[in-house]
């Protein structure tokens, strides 16, 4: 059986649906002889019913949504050492890897005898009349004291603890490392127990002293998010124009604009990478994974609702309407979709085209091409 047979059958399940009319029988029929192997071309098509539905043709602004890996990570040079500049051994760390400071804050508590014995030997100075009284004679008191003093600032006391331990005499039993700036710890190198090796102070003048308890992103520093994509994920990317979307721990979503695409693939992975600044710092760290959304705009200028797209063989086709009643099937070549949406070129925005009854209007037209006459379909 042919096919358009097939097709005539299921129109005459709808009674009263197809009237197809051909904008050219008059030429057909004068040429029926010379064009009996060619079908008749075809027009508009005339169907009455109530089960066809239409949809418009709009502008819209949409985007793709790609999936990506996301890992919070610090540019080059931006991290920075907090350093014990006496040896000692480690009593207590206050911070962990995510945890914010300000500049001043108790990273570590570090103990050692020297510095024990500094304080305390402060505190003999204090309390010895005869010496005082001789460094006064001399005119030397003041300088002895404030480089007295000095020594403890260098130990890594504060004014207040200087003047806590001049008026009670009772030394601190450890130094307190504190944050040199505002910022986010990264990373904490030592344990509790741990003994430290500053090296000899002696040799500060020469030699770099002192040794790393955890280190630093200051907030003059900003925090990066490295997003990993496949390479077919990559197309039409641009930074400025893709966006990114963030979840973050507390479960908020977030926007960024993609500032750097990585010309080449990952090495090792074989990915392409994507660079976005974290405006945010909050509960983020390095090295912590985050889920991440690529945001790729579509710069088609008409859409038309997927339902109004049919597939015939290798063609994909729509049916416009013209006027209630009156339909024309028109090819068209689709884009990618995004979502319920398909980009398509010819189709003007407000053009009206048809979602449900697609397929009867499909059988009208094979009728039609086929040269049935409208008297026919129901015979």
């Amino acid at each position: 059986m042919r096919i358009e047979a097939l097709i005539f059958a299921v129109a005459l399940t709808l009674p009263g649906l197809v009237q197809a009319h051909s904008d050219a029988t008059g030429f057909a029929e004068q040429d029926e002889h010379e064009h009996a192997d060619q079908p008749a071309a075809p027009g508009a098509i005339e169907v009455d019913s109530s089960l066809i539905r239409v949809a418009e043709v709009e502008r819209r602004e949409l985007q793709d949504r790609r999936a990506g890996i996301g890992t919070v990570v610090t540019p080059a040079n931006s991290t920075h050492d907090i350093n014990s500049f006496i040896s000692g051994q480690v009593i207590e760390i206050h911070v962990r890897p995510g945890s914010r400071v300000s500049e001043g804050d108790p990273i570590a508590l570090i103990q050692s005898p020297e510095f024990v014995l500094t304080q305390k030997a402060y505190v003999a100075l204090l309390g010895n009349d005869e010496k005082l009284a001789i460094l006064e004679g001399e005119g030397r008191l003041g300088n002895y004291m404030e480089d007295a003093r000095e020594n403890l600032r260098w130990w890594g006391l504060t004014e207040e603890e200087i003047f806590a331990l001049e008026q009670t005499g009772i030394p601190l039993e450890g130094i307190a490392v504190r944050a040199p700036s505002d910022g986010l710890i990264t990373e904490i190198l030592v344990q509790p127990g741990e003994l430290l090796n500053a090296g000899d102070r002696n040799m500060a003048n020469f030699v770099v002293m002192g040794q790393a308890l955890a280190r630093i992103v200051p907030d003059a520093r900003s925090l990066w998010l490295e997003t990993l994509i496949f390479p077919d994920a990559a197309a039409g990317v641009r930074p400025g124009d893709a966006r990114l979307q963030v979840q973050l721990p507390d479960g908020s979503l977030i926007e960024e604009a993609v500032e750097a695409v990585s010309p080449s693939l990952d090495p090792q992975r074989q990915l392409v990478r994507l660079m976005t600044r974290l405006e945010t710092r909050t509960g983020l760290f390095p090295g912590q994974p985050l889920q991440v959304e690529l945001l790729v705009p579509r710069w088609e200028e008409t859409w038309l609702p997927r339902a109004a797209l049919m597939r015939q063989g290798f063609e994909s086709v729509v049916f416009v309407e013209l006027e209630p009643g009156r339909y024309e099937r028109r090819s068209v070549e689709p884009g990618p979709a995004v979502g319920d949406w398909v980009p398509v070129d010819g189709l003007e925005t407000g053009a009206r085209v048809v979602t449900h009854g697609k397929m009867a209007l499909e059988g009208a037209y094979r009728l039609q091409r086929a040269g049935v006459p409208a008297d026919d379909h129901h015979h």
